[in-house]
């Protein structure tokens, strides 16, 4: 199913590169973390075959969908977003945050290993280039001492600012997954994830209002 969800959306592909976030809906647009998992997707359908017939079918619609994401989000390649990237909360985020931005530094991660498997050696260094500074500009940025936050663009999207996201390490999910390297230290994603308990544990929804 989930080879079938990928082939699906890379066939939508637009000449841009951008994937529909929902097969189903003619005119569905490309959402920030959507593509980015998509991506990330493609990668485990590489893992998971028995050799790289798929990926080799697939790389350029893949790399095309990198391509992409960097254009739209980080054109100057500093690893840090910024513009609204609508996601699949169906809302509309903007600026820096380790939500989109640890999506997106497990895509490139994942994108430099299947350049390599396809022999663009160029293409992956590029790739690892970007990311290892983004990882870097995200840490640096957004890291306030327990886990990570949002610096927001100076135009308001649904911004969460200083909370304590659910989401913040959805790329190193990603990447435990996939085999890939931890984005951030350690040490603070582990922090990070102790602080997603201590902040968002609901242990019931007794007083809860709706």
């Amino acid at each position: 199913i989930g080879r079938r969800m990928r082939e699906q959306g890379l066939a939508r592909q637009t000449d841009e590169g951008g994937l529909a976030h929902r097969h189903h809906v003619p005119d569905a647009h490309p959402v920030c973390d959507g593509q980015l998992g998509d991506i990330l997707g493609a990668y485990r359908e590489h893992l998971l075959s028995t050799d790289g017939a798929w990926l080799e079918a697939h790389w350029p619609a893949i790399r095309k969908a990198m391509a992409y994401v960097i254009n739209r989000w980080d054109p100057d390649e500093d690893g840090l977003f910024h513009g609204p990237q609508f996601n699949t909360l169906d809302s509309e985020l903007g600026g820096a945050t380790t939500w989109m931005g640890s999506l997106y530094c497990a895509a490139l991660d994942a994108c430099a290993q299947m350049a390599r498997f396809q022999g663009d050696s160029e293409e992956a260094a590029r790739y690892d280039r970007i990311r290892r500074t983004a990882a870097e500009n995200q840490d640096a940025l957004l890291w306030n001492g327990s886990y990570y936050i949002q610096v927001p663009d100076e135009q308001p999207y649904h911004d969460y600012n200083t909370g304590c996201h659910i989401d913040q390490l959805l790329g190193e999910w990603w990447a435990r997954q996939l085999g890939l390297d931890w984005i951030y230290p350690e040490p603070r994603a582990k922090s990070a994830l102790a602080a997603l308990i201590e902040h968002n544990l609901q242990p019931d929804f007794h007083g809860v209002e709706q």
